[in-house]
């Protein structure tokens, strides 16, 4: 490489854009950069890999199962609570002596009053009402009922006939309890407590309950009546199935029976825009199926809109044979949005950092790389003959002792063209003297020849003329 190759218009040739040192410093520092604020991120998502060490998504998915796992349980103990304290509060009322002795005397009331009627059953009950011991019982429903606030009704049937005998309803008494006597039957054999029942006036319009019941003995231990307390099911799972901070907005509890009949309304329509009807519509989503079957865990699966859930889920037994299956679940979408959120200030402060990172190589590089400029130029000047040229570079690092051992380096250079020129300008005097008298020299001796040759020219021609003279003497 040549110095015509090195320059271009009397300036020094810069190398290319990524071949400068500058450039590879640039790349190096951001590549690192970039690198390490990824693994750092990654690291701070996932966790370390290959051990315990989760990450803030292993973080809030524990969070959310020890917090869905906390809540499901609260709820369903919340719930066994509720129906421990209707069992309770029913079983006091049906064993209570007023009930015990009034419900044997309307009863014998009651087929009093029909056999006087001869039949005309219609004039029973008006008449019944009026009995000082219908009063009292129907006083005691009234204020059980208003007490509570939760029952829609209270009232008591003839545990043979089906009969109501007295109500908080008065144009109840008289008439035929729902399903009757089968109901009553699987009463009498212990075959269930509590009965949920759907009341429809229309297709659109539907009541769902929640039977409370309880056998009434007389004073001798007979099965006399039942006592059936009407809950509607919105009281029953209102303040059970709240759902407040705790599940987010998406997050919601529901239950089903154990055939997975859903028994309480949705937060949540389907993708189509259509809901799920209480006690008509089955749930068939996999959390709810294990539920119902007697089941408890905490599951990852899509819900009953298809869309992917966490899900608690948790056996109820209400009775010996009679089970619900509840579900608490929130939304994965919801529940790492926090990670997609940490992600995007994540990615946000990689940006933020790359910029910083890229200005502070930027001012590094041209820092590092400045002196290196200095440096060529210095070595060019030197190169195209400019003696005198000097690096001016006043540092206390490598670079500056670098600069002036190439100062100090050039003055010697200095020092010995000149001393080199000192020496080549004494040969060269002396060899012009020695050329001087080498001249000298030349021209003696030329002129000797000269001298020579004319003496020897002379001499031979005396010798010519001697012997053309020594034949004419005599």
């Amino acid at each position: 490489m040549n110095i015509p190759d090195l320059t271009a218009n009397g300036h020094l040739t810069r190398p290319k854009r990524l071949a400068s040192v500058q450039a590879r410093l640039l790349i190096c520092f951001l590549g690192v950069t970039v690198l390490i604020l990824f693994i750092l991120g990654l690291i701070l998502i996932k966790g370390l890999p290959f051990t315990m060490s989760g990450g803030w998504e292993r973080s809030l998915e524990e969070q959310a199962i020890e917090n869905l796992t906390m809540i499901a349980d609260i709820k369903k103990a919340h719930l066994l609570n509720w129906f421990l304290e209707r069992e309770s509060d029913i079983e006091t009322f049906s064993t209570n002596p007023v009930m015990e002795e009034n419900i044997p005397h309307l009863q014998a009331t009651i087929k009093m009053l029909a056999a006087r009627a001869a039949g005309a059953g219609g004039a029973v009950w008006p008449l019944l009402q009026r009995e000082q011991s219908y009063l009292e019982i129907a006083s005691m429903l009234d204020r059980m009922k208003t007490a509570q606030g939760i029952y829609s009704r209270i009232f008591i049937a003839d545990i043979t006939t089906g009969v109501i005998i007295v109500s908080t309803e008065p144009a109840e008494p008289g008439t035929i309890v729902t399903h009757g006597k089968s109901f009553i039957n699987r009463l009498i054999t212990g075959l269930v407590l509590f009965e949920e029942r759907a009341n429809y006036e229309n297709d659109k319009n539907k009541s769902i309950h929640v039977h409370v019941n309880h056998i009434i003995h007389d004073d001798t231990g007979r099965n006399v009546a039942i006592l059936v307390m009407e809950i509607p099911i919105q009281n029953v799972f209102q303040h059970l199935f709240h759902t407040g901070e705790g599940l987010g907005k998406t997050g919601e509890a529901l239950l089903v029976d154990e055939d997975g009949t859903l028994l309480t309304p949705l937060k949540h329509r389907l993708d189509d825009g259509s809901r799920l009807v209480p006690m008509l519509d089955t749930i068939k989503a996999i959390p709810a199926k294990l539920a119902a079957g007697g089941y408890e865990g905490v599951i990852g699966t899509n819900d009953y809109r298809g869309h992917p859930v966490i899900a608690a889920y948790r056996n109820i037994q209400i009775a010996p044979d009679w089970n619900w299956g509840m579900v608490v679940k929130i939304d994965q979408a919801e529940l790492y949005a926090p990670i997609d959120k940490a992600i995007h200030y994540s990615l946000w402060v990689m940006a933020f950092g790359i910029i910083l990172v890229f200005i502070l190589s930027l001012l590094l590089t041209r820092w590092i790389t400045r002196p290196l400029v200095h440096l060529s130029r210095f070595a060019m000047k030197l190169a195209v003959g400019e003696r005198s040229a000097r690096v001016h570079l006043e540092r206390n690092d490598e670079i500056g002792v670098l600069s002036k051992t190439l100062n100090i380096m050039a003055d010697g250079v200095e020092r010995a063209r000149l001393e080199l020129e000192g020496q080549v300008a004494e040969r060269t005097r002396d060899l012009v003297r020695e050329v001087d008298e080498h001249k000298k020299t030349v021209t003696a001796l030329k002129e000797s020849e000269q001298r020579f040759h004319g003496m020897f020219t002379a001499a031979a021609a005396g010798m010519t003329d001697r012997r053309t003279v020594e034949p004419l003497a005599p």
